[in-house]
């Protein structure tokens, strides 16, 4: 059986994505065109997110005294370079080490469905509930490491089965991307649409479309669409 995307997100993300110019896809992901947009989004966000980073890292020091930053990212694709990818740190210090007892064979996406993933302390249920966590990865984009608009960056627990099933659909297109070096993103259709409510395969197909078809209105429009999100997730916590 062919997967298919589901044809009302394939429709949204496609309209998103709409543009005039030539220059769409890698011709426009690996320009300078879009590394000068990581420059001025992420340049321009930081003074605003600083804030809010000092104050959670506060309140997480005060709460178990460790590191309050963490870098989640890790070595993709076997390249012997890791991507960096900072986060506020909302687990326990010892979170990886307790991941296959906590974990076991589910994949992470199954404790947003109802079950509590154990590990998560109580100031980083509220950083995660405001994806105030989220922040501190605009310095990743500031140095390079990823873009402002891209794919998210699979857990380590999904990435394995992401690559278990490399030679179907929509895995295969999407590590073909990673390859081909598109970078993943602070954020993208991920944030905007749905976020937990996409199963892997739709997240990951979005994903694809995105690298087929990005384009710099479309980041103008992913970036412009998060704001508000960003925002009204804020208010109501």
């Amino acid at each position: 059986m062919t997967w298919e995307l589901d044809p009302d997100l394939r429709q949204r993300s496609e309209a998103i994505l709409e543009t005039k110019s030539d220059r769409i896809g890698r011709a426009y992901w690996d320009s300078r065109l879009k590394r000068s947009l990581d420059l001025v989004a992420s340049g321009m966000s930081l003074p605003f997110a600083s804030f809010p980073v000092v104050l959670g890292g506060l309140a997480i020091l005060a709460s178990d005294r460790h590191n309050p930053l963490v870098d989640v990212g890790y070595d993709l694709l076997d390249s012997g370079r890791k991507t960096r990818h900072y986060k506020m740190r909302t687990m326990v210090p010892n979170a990886q080490v307790l991941e296959a007892e906590v974990v076991g064979g589910m994949l992470l996406k199954d404790f947003k469905k109802g079950r509590r993933d154990p590990r998560v302390t109580r100031v980083g249920k509220f950083l995660r509930k405001t994806t105030l966590d989220e922040l501190p990865q605009l310095i990743n984009v500031l140095q390079g490491d990823l873009s402002m608009v891209g794919p998210r960056m699979p857990s380590m627990t999904d990435w394995g089965y992401i690559r278990e099933n490399r030679d179907s659909e929509p895995y295969k297109s999407f590590i073909d991307l990673l390859h081909e070096g598109l970078k993943i993103g602070a954020t993208g259709f991920y944030g905007i649409m749905g976020r937990s409510n996409l199963d892997m395969g739709n997240r990951l197909g979005l994903d694809v479309v995105y690298g087929e078809k990005a384009s710099f209105k479309g980041d103008l429009r992913i970036i412009g669409l998060t704001f508000p999100i960003f925002l009204s997730r804020n208010k109501s916590a």
